[in-house]
């Protein structure tokens, strides 16, 4: 029998990503093991493969040789230990490299990390400096250096308060100029003990990876002045003698008594008032950690993009709270010393250009506002009056579900063309007082199509019994603190490039299969078309009211995996993990 392979050992996030690099999906790897290891399908479980690869089952020697056949890389590659090795080498070859230039041959060194991103060593190839950074990367030995080159960088390194908001679009620099100054402060003073928080903890682990980053990469010793306490759950990163503490306001343990020169509340536009004050009351310097000219400092920072025009925030602005407004201009990565846009820009800019109404008033503009009135707007131009020519032969079929205890279950079919990546809704089943099974069995018998994928609500019993009484398998919906908003930008984005006559639009042929008596009863919506002039936002939050949303949900669902199984999407680090496996 093949020796069992413990679940710590494997590296599993790298396993993805190689799969990512190699564009395969589980579906398509499953059966190239299955193949490598002469087995039929139904021998390796295909849901039981993808628990293997999310860490959930283990891996034995013969199977971790396969997948690394699949995947053409030395089942090595995917030890957490020596992969962790390959990767401390790579990064302290570029470190050496920044250290003693003329020690190295630039070019060999650039060949060595392109081959160790190829064959899954580390996650990308970064490039090497030129001198002048290489020259740079000891700014914070020295208080004159600012990295961030614009005047309001400068304000900021120059504040001397105790509490200041850095705010500005998404994307625009804030969040590192402040994790940088953070950094920086603890190398020159030893021992600083600082609380770096977030709405979710989930969300932290973005965070923890780029303070890693700017240690190793920016301030020349990742070897020695930083170490990473605990897992993915417990985030503590120790600098230079010192610790940063990462907090989830839902997860607040731990900071009863607890003293911090510095606190950072990152994205605090998320976070509650009360919590906010529980947390600065009791993080005060336990010591004289961080001086400056002779005198003790400890400092409160919030890091927040734009929300609501009553949001806290703005009160506390009204009261005096010191801020500084950040935008694009002030990144030094986005803009050459001529004044002309950088491909790092054009990508950021483009995505968040894809936003629509009161999030890209926030998110691009920068701009506090309020939601107002229905959620998604339907025109003319999105009603199809008759199906495509070349419907039946052109699109991918889809299908979802969303269930409802008092309210209807409702089931949508949706067509994707495979060129234009247009989407339409082309058929619905809406009725109340039914059972699963019953939905189950109205799927199967309405869809004429093959369907590639179905999506369902976030409910594994309800997915258990589809599967086994109906024999439809789905895939469960994504949730996090995030997921609602991200769907309904999704759907919002695909509804003005219909507006636009754009390619990926959204479109509706409104053909409900049945007529629910009850519904007609009651004046209630039939379809999601009727849904879409009551599904509204409610007056004091930036959450939808939870009604006529039936049809949306499953629109959520569906765009969320139609985007994230083919590419990672979302504005940074916020938001659910993301379910990749095919049907």
């Amino acid at each position: 029998m093949a020796r069992p392979v413990s679940v710590a050992d494997v590296n599993y996030t790298l396993i993805k990503h190689v799969m990512q690099k190699r564009d395969l999906t589980v579906r398509e790897l499953h059966t190239k093991v299955c193949r490598r290891l002469s087995i039929k399908k139904a021998q390796l479980n295909e849901g039981y493969f993808y628990q293997m690869l999310r860490g959930e089952k283990k891996l034995n020697e013969e199977r971790l040789a396969a997948v690394s056949f699949a995947l053409g890389v030395d089942p090595d590659y995917f030890r957490t230990s020596l992969g962790r090795l390959m990767i401390r080498k790579a990064e302290a070859d570029l470190t050496d490299f920044a250290l003693a230039p003329e020690r190295f041959d630039a070019k060999e060194l650039q060949e060595y990390l392109d081959i160790s991103e190829r064959l899954g060593h580390i996650d990308f190839a970064p490039d090497l400096p030129d001198t002048e950074t290489i020259q740079q990367w000891d700014f914070w030995k020295r208080d004159t250096i600012v990295p961030f080159r614009s005047e309001k960088a400068e304000d900021f390194w120059q504040f001397t308060g105790d509490e200041i908001l850095v705010r500005g679009p998404a994307r625009c620099g804030k969040s590192t100029l402040t994790l940088e100054w953070i950094i920086a402060k603890m190398f020159q003073n030893p021992g600083m003990q600082v609380l770096i928080t977030r709405a979710f903890a989930v969300d932290l682990d973005a965070v923890r990876q780029n303070i890693i980053d700017l240690v190793k990469y920016k301030f020349t010793d990742p070897l020695s002045s930083i170490r990473v306490i605990g897992g993915k759950k417990f985030h503590t990163v120790e600098v230079n003698g010192g610790e940063i503490h990462l907090k989830g306001i839902d997860r607040p343990g731990g900071l009863q008594g607890a003293g911090f020169e510095i606190v950072l509340h990152s994205q605090a536009e998320q976070i509650k008032k009360e919590n906010i004050d529980y947390i600065n009351s009791r993080c005060t310097p336990a010591a004289n950690r961080w001086m400056e000219q002779g005198v003790s400092r400890s400092m409160v920072i919030y890091d927040a993009n734009p929300n609501r025009l009553d949001h806290w925030i703005e009160a506390e602005i009204k009261k005096g709270l010191a801020y500084i407004s950040f935008d694009f201009v002030d990144h030094p990565a986005y803009f050459t010393q001529e004044g002309e846009e950088t491909e790092l820009f054009k990508g950021v800019y483009g995505r968040l250009s894809k936003l629509e109404g009161v999030v890209r008033q926030r998110l691009l503009e920068g701009k506090p506002a309020n939601p107002e009135g229905t959620i998604f707007e339907l025109e003319d131009c999105h009603k199809l009056a008759k199906l495509p020519d070349d419907f039946a032969t052109a699109n991918s079929f889809y299908r979802g579900f969303d269930f409802g205890m008092k309210d209807p279950n409702v089931i949508l079919w949706f067509a994707h063309h495979r060129a234009t990546g247009d989407i339409i809704n082309f058929r619905e089943w809406r009725m109340t007082n039914t059972d699963t099974i019953v939905m189950g069995e109205a799927a199967k018998n309405y869809s004429d199509e093959k369907i590639l994928a179905t999506v369902q609500d976030n409910d594994e019993n309800l997915q258990r019994i589809l599967l086994k009484e109906c024999g439809i398998p789905t895939i469960l919906a994504q949730k996090g603190p995030n997921s609602i908003t991200s769907g309904i930008t999704l759907a919002q984005h695909r509804l003005q490039m219909a507006r636009e006559g754009k390619p990926g639009g959204l479109y509706f042929y409104n053909n409900p299969v049945v007529r629910d008596p009850q519904l007609v009863k009651d004046n209630e919506p039939l379809t999601t078309v009727d849904e879409a002039d009551l599904y509204s936002w409610h007056e004091n939050s930036d959450k939808p009211i939870d009604k006529y949303n039936h049809g949306w949900d499953i629109i959520r669902y569906m765009l969320d995996y139609l985007e994230n199984r083919q590419a990672p999407v979302g504005f940074g680090g916020t938001g659910a993990k993301r379910q990749r496996r095919n049907v």
